[in-house]
Protein backbone atom coordinates (compact mmCIF):
# COMPACT_ATOMS: atom_id res chain seq x y z
CA UNK A 1 0.00 0.00 0.00
CA UNK A 2 1.45 3.28 -1.09
CA UNK A 3 -0.61 5.55 1.15
CA UNK A 4 0.79 7.51 4.03
CA UNK A 5 1.35 5.13 6.98
CA UNK A 6 -1.37 6.85 9.01
CA UNK A 7 -3.97 5.78 6.37
CA UNK A 8 -2.85 2.14 6.08
CA UNK A 9 -4.61 -0.68 7.91
CA UNK A 10 -2.72 -1.84 10.98
CA UNK A 11 -1.87 -5.46 11.69
CA UNK A 12 -1.05 -6.80 15.13
CA UNK A 13 0.52 -10.02 16.34
CA UNK A 14 -2.14 -12.23 17.94
CA UNK A 15 0.01 -14.98 19.43
CA UNK A 16 3.45 -15.66 20.81
CA UNK A 17 5.80 -13.31 22.60
CA UNK A 18 4.95 -10.36 20.34
CA UNK A 19 1.20 -10.46 21.05
CA UNK A 20 -0.35 -7.00 20.79
CA UNK A 21 2.58 -5.38 18.99
CA UNK A 22 2.19 -3.95 15.50
CA UNK A 23 3.16 -6.21 12.61
CA UNK A 24 4.83 -5.01 9.38
CA UNK A 25 2.30 -4.68 6.55
CA UNK A 26 3.15 -7.20 3.79
CA UNK A 27 4.30 -5.90 0.38
CA UNK A 28 2.24 -6.33 -2.79
CA UNK A 29 2.30 -9.91 -4.08
CA UNK A 30 1.09 -9.21 -7.63
CA UNK A 31 3.24 -6.46 -9.12
CA UNK A 32 1.50 -6.45 -12.54
CA UNK A 33 -1.91 -5.92 -10.95
CA UNK A 34 -0.52 -3.11 -8.79
CA UNK A 35 1.08 -1.38 -11.80
CA UNK A 36 -2.18 -1.65 -13.76
CA UNK A 37 -4.11 -0.18 -10.83
CA UNK A 38 -1.68 2.72 -10.40
CA UNK A 39 -1.76 3.44 -14.13
CA UNK A 40 -5.58 3.47 -14.20
CA UNK A 41 -5.73 5.75 -11.15
CA UNK A 42 -3.35 8.20 -12.83
CA UNK A 43 -5.31 8.25 -16.10
CA UNK A 44 -8.95 8.36 -14.94
CA UNK A 45 -8.70 8.92 -11.21
CA UNK A 46 -9.46 6.55 -8.39
CA UNK A 47 -13.10 6.11 -9.41
CA UNK A 48 -14.18 6.22 -13.06
CA UNK A 49 -16.79 8.89 -13.85
CA UNK A 50 -20.32 7.60 -14.41
CA UNK A 51 -22.18 8.54 -17.57
CA UNK A 52 -25.57 10.11 -17.09
CA UNK A 53 -28.47 7.84 -17.99
CA UNK A 54 -30.00 8.12 -21.42
CA UNK A 55 -27.13 9.90 -23.19
CA UNK A 56 -26.81 7.21 -25.85
CA UNK A 57 -30.56 6.61 -26.16
CA UNK A 58 -31.45 10.18 -26.97
CA UNK A 59 -33.30 10.38 -30.29
CA UNK A 60 -34.54 13.43 -32.15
Amino acid sequence: MDQDPSYRPKLFHSSGLLIGTEKEFPPANNILKKCRSVSAAQQIGLFAPKMSKGVWRKRD
